[in-house]
């Protein structure tokens, strides 16, 4: 007498297979979902960070702690918006990375002339630029921005 089907051993094993391959699809939802929300974080910090292009009054500081709305002050942003940004607070952190004087590019001639120059530049106010970083960190990520300023 012959039997026609599978044995337990075959089903166990195609059992197996199919749970391997689908705990393996959740795992690899599971990392693009997580990655997918860090890229959208990301992007939102880095709108976020625009805010200091433009803005004279804040960015060349240390600040803790202070809510986003703050920054957007002088904008008229609907009432969701603003509400949104004053949930999230930010830390500020300024570095200045070089400071440049453009007196010190005058001073590349001739010993006769540089001690002119350097009487020239003690009666004439040089350019100063400032280069800086501003770094706004949030709980979960941080974002850089380079600026540069004229200094007098």
């Amino acid at each position: 007498m012959r039997r026609e089907g599978f044995t337990l051993i075959e089903v166990m094993v195609a059992v197996m297979i199919v749970s391997v391959v689908i705990a393996s699809l959740l795992q690899l939802n599971a990392n693009n979902t997580n990655f997918f929300s860090m890229l959208k974080m990301q992007k939102d910090n880095d709108q976020y960070l625009t805010f200091f292009i433009d803005n004279k009054k804040y960015g060349f500081e240390n600040e803790e702690k202070i809510p986003l709305y703050r920054l957007l002050e002088d904008f008229d942003l609907d009432d969701d918006l603003r509400r949104e940004l004053k949930a999230k607070e930010v830390n500020i952190k300024y570095q200045v990375v070089q400071t440049i004087d453009l007196a010190e590019f005058d001073q590349t001639q001739e010993d006769a002339q540089i001690q002119e120059n350097q009487e020239q530049n003690a009666t004439n106010s040089s350019l100063i630029f400032e280069v800086g970083k501003t770094i706004m960190q949030t709980q979960k990520s941080s974002v850089a921005l380079l600026r540069v300023r004229l200094l007098q």
